[in-house]
């Protein structure tokens, strides 16, 4: 009675004890947002009414340790509504009822605001849970007179449910049941719909399952107490959660390899002429009395620069322009190379910073490691009997000592994955720091190019025109902080004299 009365957040009267049980009032965030019984098609009217129905149950019940009632909690996908979720809830009360001919009282609590390590949980996270009680008998069968037979309203016990090999196909059912109206009613929401029932060994997924707290050390974890249980737990959704980091880390650091590369190859198709001078290439690039392409700076230039009036003028214009055109694209590539650095060295912070937590942890378990190994070898060290009493399968002893050799396998696990961690991290920060090399040497390169063609602007004395002015918008903090350092933090090369380079920028 007690049972089905906090389930259902009502106040019912047990007639075995004379007591009332009262579960009315709930903490706010945790209230009860649907409570109801369902009863399979022709069951009597009283199967419906909790105070009845469980009273009945309890007085069907005559052994001091009978087992009165099956409990089965089911979780509510998150996304849901309040309605939505009651609506699932009681589908799955509704089909135990029909399969197993019992009431089935169903009631829908809200999570509590805060997870089992005692952590608030997000808002998104705050989601639902059901319980299905239901009595451990059938209800009977009733006549043709309308009454039922024996004149009991329950029949025989659920042998079904009796023990795990007759239970099993049954909870199976239940559990595919439940992964159908999820995932229904997930998708019903645009949301994905990928529950399954199964557990990762059945579905080929190596990952281990999260250990089990227990009610006990949960209530101590929310009021800040620490137990062995909550830092098992902590400790493996630390490791989940690094799992998962690494995955999307290498997963995000092969898509900026392969970015680069892309970059790199675009940058080859440019025309470089190495060993040319600036002269030479710029006649290189001539063809007739045009050009193999006029950028947006030399449009612009061609735009404010007055018209020629004689031959060499017309040649001075020509080499302007050409000029511009070759500054453009050095400004272009020298900003890829640029970013490619600073994309390059944040990916070497993030794998050192990572590298480092791999290390902690590894830290971390081989102390935990060891202290699980001293543990096992004092348990047998003070009672030697222990030891001959631990081969007896079943026993206490036995239980005992396969828990501490597990917390010595699970440790050990954790060092062997984070010593893995280790060298992936090590190899990417090895790779991270070759590319670094390069793409500073195209920074320097691409550089030494820009301060080449600064000198020729300055012997055909253009400083005059406004070149400032016709450097696009989005190339401009390229030219402005080419004599400065790259603004991630990596240095590029000086120029020998840059009071004579920022002579030639001025308007």
């Amino acid at each position: 009675m007690a049972g089905a009365a906090y389930r259902l957040g009502l106040k019912l009267f047990d007639e075995r004890t004379g007591k009332w049980h009262d579960f009315r009032r709930r903490k706010l965030g945790e209230e009860i947002v649907r409570a109801l019984t369902v009863a399979p098609k022709d069951a009597p009217a009283w199967a419906t009414d909790p105070g009845l129905l469980w009273n009945k149950v309890e007085a069907m019940e005559k052994r001091k340790d009978a087992q009165v009632a099956r409990d089965y909690r089911i979780p509510i996908p998150f996304g849901l509504t309040d309605q939505q979720a009651g609506d699932l809830a009681e589908e799955m009360a509704r089909y135990i009822a029909a399969n197993l001919n019992v009431p089935v009282s169903m009631g829908l609590h809200r999570d509590a605001d805060r997870d089992v390590l005692g952590a608030v949980k997000p808002n998104d996270k705050q989601g639902f849970h059901a319980h299905l009680y239901f009595p451990t008998r059938r209800l009977a069968k009733v006549g043709e007179d309308g009454e039922s037979e024996g004149g009991q309203p329950f029949g025989a016990k659920l042998t079904l449910l009796s023990n795990k090999r007759t239970s099993a196909a049954f909870v199976e059912s239940l559990n595919e049941k439940w992964a159908e109206l999820a995932n229904g009613y997930r998708a019903s929401q645009g949301l994905p719909a990928n529950y399954d029932h199964r557990s990762y060994e059945r579905q080929g997924i190596s990952r281990p399952a999260e250990p089990t707290v227990g009610r006990a050390a949960a209530a101590m974890q929310r009021k800040g107490q620490d137990t062995r249980k909550g830092s098992e737990l902590k400790d493996a959704r630390n490791l989940a959660c690094l799992f998962e980091h690494v995955h999307a880390e290498a997963m995000k650091s092969q898509h900026a390899r392969a970015v680069a590369d892309l970059k790199r190859e675009q940058a080859a198709k440019l025309p470089r002429l190495p060993g040319v001078s600036i002269a030479n290439r710029l006649q290189a690039r001539r063809v007739g009395k045009g050009f193999v392409r006029m950028g947006t700076m030399a449009l612009r230039l061609q735009s404010i620069m007055p018209a020629p009036k004689s031959k060499a003028d017309r040649e001075a214009l020509a080499r302007s322009l050409i000029l511009a055109d070759h500054i453009e694209q050095v400004l272009r590539s020298l900003r890829d190379a640029q970013g490619q650095v600073c994309s390059i060295q944040a990916t070497l912070d993030q794998a050192t910073t990572r590298r480092l937590d791999a290390e902690f942890e590894r830290d971390q378990g081989r102390r935990a490691r060891s202290r699980a190994v001293r543990r096992l070898k004092t348990w047998e060290q003070e009672h030697p009997w222990r030891r001959r009493a631990a081969k007896i399968e079943g026993s206490v002893f036995a239980k005992e000592k396969a828990i501490m050799r597990a917390d010595i396998d699970g440790q050990h696990e954790r060092v062997q994955v984070m010593k893995t961690a280790v060298v992936q991290e090590t190899a990417t920060i090895e790779q991270a720091r070759e590319q670094l090399a390069g793409a500073e040497a195209a920074v320097t390169a691409r550089q030494t190019d820009l301060q080449q063609a600064l000198a020729e602007l300055e012997a055909l004395d253009l400083s005059a025109n406004g070149l400032l002015r016709v450097v696009p918008e989005e190339l401009r903090d390229v030219l402005g902080g080419e004599v400065g350092q790259v603004q991630c933090g990596v240095e590029t090369m000086q120029p020998e004299e840059p009071g004579k380079l920022e002579r030639g920028l001025e308007m």
